[in-house]
């Protein structure tokens, strides 16, 4: 399954919780790039309440497109912070297929780019989509450079926005 059918797949689901969720990660960012890139997987920014309420309505996401969910952890600084930081849903098969990132509120930058994309709707073809904002997804691949230094792909994602004619808001930057 591509990326762009298993949106389609997962955008039913996500229907049900408006104002919750914005695509992210490297679909969008291939939106304000200079060139686009592909990519093999589907970031969603998603918050329903807290980090525990968000993992669990992800879950239960996940297993309504027929993928199996995972758990996917960071680093933490601050050892009363929930580690879990997105939920990864994988085809319950061993079929070469796209895969989804359910990013959590975990992230410092999850709520703050979720409440901003809704001003930032996105037609995808089958559907408009809230989008992270370039600002936001620059801030999204910062956190997760901070983490781990070698994402050669987030780097050049920010190299590829910088250098693309986006309005960027650098105040907010």
């Amino acid at each position: 399954m591509t990326p762009i059918k298993l949106l389609q797949l997962v955008s039913k689901h996500l229907e049900a919780y408006p104002q919750s969720y914005a695509v992210a990660g490297g679909i969008a960012a291939s939106f304000y790039r200079k060139q686009p890139r592909m990519t093999n997987d589907i970031d969603i920014a998603f918050c329903t309440g807290s980090a525990a309420q968000s993992r669990e309505t992800a879950k239960k996401i996940i297993r309504g497109i027929g993928f199996k969910p995972a758990m996917g952890w960071i680093p933490s600084q601050d050892a009363m912070s929930d580690p879990i930081a997105l939920v990864i849903g994988r085809p319950d098969t061993n079929e070469l297929s796209s895969t989804i990132d359910l990013l959590l509120p975990v992230f410092p930058w999850v709520k703050q780019s979720i409440l901003r994309a809704q001003n930032n709707i996105i037609d995808y073809g089958f559907a408009h989509f809230p989008t992270v904002t370039p600002e936001d997804i620059i801030v999204a691949k910062v956190f997760a450079l901070s983490i781990e230094a070698n994402r050669f792909t987030d780097l050049d994602d920010i190299q590829s926005i910088l250098a693309a004619d986006n309005q960027l808001d650098m105040l907010y930057l």
